[in-house]
């Protein structure tokens, strides 16, 4: 608010009708409805309510950059999303990354985490025994497992995504999950076979891909 030229608006900024309005300052911030922003966040979207759809796309424009020691922190809604997070972002310096579920809308489906491992998971020992996170395999290990923890809503389609280093797909799996609640989810590759190399794991949500751990089979 208090950088030059910045304007707020009422509604989504593309929309100069029904009563589209913009200002700047104190004045400009005054025109978003933060409280049926805030309702939202406890209550869900209404997309069918034409008045909530108008309000909550209200827009904060800057005409310049954001200077990156402007951002106090990058907040997600989970471990495995600050994880892909890290991982997109690479060696650079960075704002803190900090986990608010707070700041996320409940209804949507969440990866909590994830993990790879080359140990035997089952129904039996799901919920009994803790998984230590590995990366690096040796050759000739019979499976390998990424576990997941997903909350999911009713009809998701997730997969699982495995490549060579070179992005081949080496193998795939879908699973859809059918009521709103948290799952353990464990899909696996048959690791038997495979030579010594960099190899990858994607996890999609939908079309949007939550989690890729890179991992490495290597010789004794």
């Amino acid at each position: 608010m208090l950088f030059s030229k910045e304007f707020f608006t009422n509604t989504n900024a593309t929309r100069k009708r029904n009563g589209h309005r913009r200002d700047q300052g104190l004045e400009g911030l005054k025109l978003v409805d933060f409280d049926t922003i805030k309702s939202t966040l406890k209550t869900g979207p209404k997309p069918w309510d034409q008045t909530w759809h108008r309000n909550v796309q209200a827009e904060c424009l800057t005409p310049q950059e954001v200077s990156i020691d402007k951002i106090l922190s990058i907040n997600f809604i989970s471990k495995a999303s600050l994880e892909e997070g890290n991982r997109l972002w690479g060696n650079k310096p960075h704002p803190p990354f900090k986990i608010d579920k707070r700041l996320f809308h409940d209804g949507f489906p969440v990866v909590n985490s994830a993990t790879l491992t080359s140990s035997n998971v089952s129904k039996d020992n799901i919920n009994s025994e803790h998984f230590k996170h590995e990366d690096n395999f040796l050759v000739g290990v019979q499976r390998i497992t990424l576990l997941i923890s997903i909350k999911a809503t009713p009809e998701l389609e997730a997969k699982a995504i495995w490549f060579l280093e070179n992005g081949d797909k080496i193998d795939e799996s879908t699973t859809i999950f059918e009521n709103q609640a948290t799952y353990w989810h464990w899909p696996s590759i048959n690791s038997v076979n495979l030579n010594c190399g960099q190899y990858s794991v994607e996890y999609y949500v939908g079309n949007i891909r939550w989690v890729r751990i890179p991992f490495v089979i290597h010789d004794f």
